[in-house]
């Protein structure tokens, strides 16, 4: 006799479990049920993307607050919600939006020093994780030596300077 499955992709899933790439408003989360009370949980992973701030509850919860049971779809804002929200702050004029404009000022500066490691070194970050030891020690370092180069110089790029000039003008 088998036993019932202790974990199941839900329906935010297609048949086989796969994440629709095509469609990013599909999402996978995992429900976990105790075999020996049956009670029953969520984990959703990705869910932040979709702006739902807690990764794992017990299913009843999660149903009633992300999911529209009669539809049988999630409940959830847009993929990507939270990058959105900060995108909009962004743009708040003045003081305000400065920070939040600053944070997508420094992501672009972490991409850049990631991709010179990466042309550099001619590894991706997979495969630094596949090095031997005194290998992956050296190009740590070297890794950490190029992010901090590029991230040290956020405050005297161009952009910088244009986005602090703009919010003392505003």
């Amino acid at each position: 006799m088998l036993r019932a499955p202790k974990a199941v992709v839900l329906r935010c899933a297609d048949a086989n479990g796969n994440r629709h790439v095509q469609d990013p408003q599909q999402h996978r989360v995992l429900q976990l049920v105790a075999s020996v009370h049956g009670k029953r949980w969520i984990l959703d992973p990705a869910g932040r993307t979709y702006g739902i701030t807690t990764q794992a509850m017990a299913a009843a919860n999660y149903e009633r607050r992300y999911t529209d049971l009669s539809r049988g779809q999630p409940y959830a804002y847009g993929f990507g919600y939270h990058k959105s929200k900060l995108q909009d702050r962004a743009r708040m004029t003045g003081l305000r939006g400065l920070p939040h404009a600053v944070s997508f000022l420094a992501v672009d500066h972490l991409q850049t020093g990631l991709d010179g490691w990466m042309l550099r070194s001619s590894l991706t970050l997979p495969e630094m994780l596949r090095l031997p030891d005194q290998m992956f020690d050296a190009q740590l370092v070297f890794l950490r030596t190029c992010v901090h180069d590029e991230m040290s110089s956020i405050t005297t790029s161009p952009k910088y300077r244009q986005l602090v000039q703009d919010a003392l003008n505003a």
